[in-house]
């Protein structure tokens, strides 16, 4: 569903930030009235890859725009999807809030929800099996998870279903937090700065595959072990991922998807920016090359969303031509990174950007030198960002 649109509100100013951290992602904006006594406060994935520094240079810079502002309270963090270059920075970033003098709220954590199988699936996809890391902690039970983010001290957990996922909305509680679950499409916007839209979108995976994968991994793993029991999850991963990676093949064969995808399928799409924009946007590059921008219009971010699938684009196109904030947007990040392979022209010609962000790395040794991480290749979404004469920024680690 699509949440109504309400009356602009007195004027304000609005503060967004995509910072440069190389193969990864961390925005940041701040929504403040014209007496800077109100704000909103949201951030987008907090994760980095091969390391951290600039990543960890980044939280320290938002962490001083929060202080210089008297700001004491963070109202969303959204996770597009639980995977290290998303979420590896999590723990960094509430650790310096929390420690922040005075202390830094943070009201809501955002992240899709998962059913076992696409736990399972996160997890076989990382290489990051240490008990203590972020992607094991969010992946596991929802229980333990909550108890992970309460213990750094979030008040509230909320899951976003895909249209047709089994989890009916929940609500549960303990003495210091929340955890809720509700639909994609529906606003968690707070009533105190009307007509900002904060939609997050979960788009659905293809019929059939994970009845189908549940199938397919029965049949190669021991009869006493389930995957749809995560506390049966380490040991399978442990001594039986190279079953994983056939059942996925297998599938995703049978249903013609593209195996590199199926993990992603999950990400959390965020289209967030004033219904009533009163101000044109400016859009600039400072040192150390983050986008700065002082704008109310509509931005798009997409995790790595393989949109370059038909039943992806399809769910993502159909929540963005009924949202209440229409295009054009003042900017589109690129779905993966800017991967061509989960490239799609269309997202471009219907959200018009003015602005494409790209996100990832650059290797910095070696013969290939200067390439783009993991051999992405970016030609597909400068080809399309040129045709429709948007500016194009990689936020690199070069």
């Amino acid at each position: 569903m699509s949440p109504t649109a309400t009356t602009a509100a007195s004027p304000r100013i609005a503060h967004r930030i995509q910072y440069r951290v190389g193969h990864g992602g961390f925005h940041a904006t701040i929504v403040e009235d014209a007496t800077a006594k109100d704000h909103l406060v949201y951030v987008y994935d907090v994760g980095a890859k091969p390391d951290k520094s600039e990543l960890l240079l980044a939280i320290e810079s938002f962490i001083d725009m929060l202080s210089s502002r008297k700001i004491t309270r963070v109202d969303y963090i959204y996770l597009s999807h639980i995977d290290g270059d998303h979420v590896n920075g999590l723990r960094e970033l509430l650790d310096a809030l929390a420690a922040h003098s005075p202390k830094i709220v943070v009201a809501n954590v955002v992240l899709p929800w998962l059913s076992s199988v696409q736990k399972l699936l996160t997890q076989s996809r990382n290489s990051h099996r240490q008990p203590s890391t972020v992607v094991t902690n969010l992946a596991g039970s929802d229980e333990d998870a909550d108890v992970f983010l309460r213990d750094l001290d979030v008040e509230n957990v909320i899951r976003i279903t895909a249209e047709g996922e089994d989890a009916a909305p929940t609500a549960t509680s303990t003495s210091t937090s929340t955890s809720t679950t509700i639909p994609s499409g529906s606003s968690t916007l707070p009533t105190s700065v009307p007509g900002w839209l904060l939609l997050p979108i979960k788009t659905p995976a293809p019929a059939n595959f994970e009845s189908s994968f549940r199938t397919e991994l029965d049949n190669r793993l021991p009869n006493h072990l389930n995957p749809n029991d995560p506390a049966d999850h380490a040991t399978i991963l442990r001594d039986h991922k190279p079953k994983i990676v056939d059942a996925i093949r297998a599938v995703a064969h049978l249903i013609g998807v593209s195996q590199k995808r199926v993990a992603n399928w999950s990400s959390l799409a965020l289209l967030h920016g004033s219904t009533t924009p009163t101000t044109p946007c400016t859009v600039s590059i400072v040192p150390p090359q983050h986008v700065d921008a002082q704008c109310e219009h509509g931005w798009l971010h997409t995790g790595d969303l393989p949109v370059a699938d038909a039943v992806v684009w399809s769910n993502l196109s159909s929540e963005l031509l009924r949202a209440s904030l229409k295009s054009p947007l003042c900017v589109v990040v690129a779905p993966h990174h800017g991967s061509g392979l989960d490239h799609n022209d269309a997202l471009y010609t219907v959200a018009a950007p003015g602005t494409v962000i790209l996100t990832t790395g650059r290797k910095l040794t070696g013969v290939n030198m200067g390439n783009p991480s993991y051999s992405y290749n970016l030609g597909k979404v400068l080809a399309s960002a040129g045709s429709i004469g948007a500016n194009v920024v990689e936020l690199n680690n070069a």
